[in-house]
């Protein structure tokens, strides 16, 4: 004879795997997990890169202000800029 306690041990269990199945197999499941741990994984990388490039920004505006060899060096190179008397010769 099933008893009552059998039953609801049997309605757990199956409870219990229609959830599992359901938190691996759902959109919201497991996948979608793993999903966002690879999302926030290339948001860190993309995160470092930025922080290289402000890095690089700062130390770049740090000899601006305070290296006039370094703005003459950019004015000439970047800008194109010669003092007068300067003879300029294209290669």
């Amino acid at each position: 004879m099933i008893t009552k306690q059998t039953v609801l041990r049997f309605i757990f269990y199956a409870e219990v795997m229609v959830v599992a199945i359901l938190y691996i197999a759902s959109p919201h499941g497991l996948r979608a997990i793993a999903q966002l741990h690879r999302e926030c994984t290339e948001a860190d990388i993309q995160l470092m890169h930025v922080k290289e490039s402000v890095a690089l920004l700062e130390r770049e505006i740090t000899l601006w202000e305070s290296d006039p060899f370094y703005k003459e060096k950019i004015a000439r190179e970047q800008l194109q800029m010669v003092r007068k008397g300067d003879e300029v010769y294209y290669v």
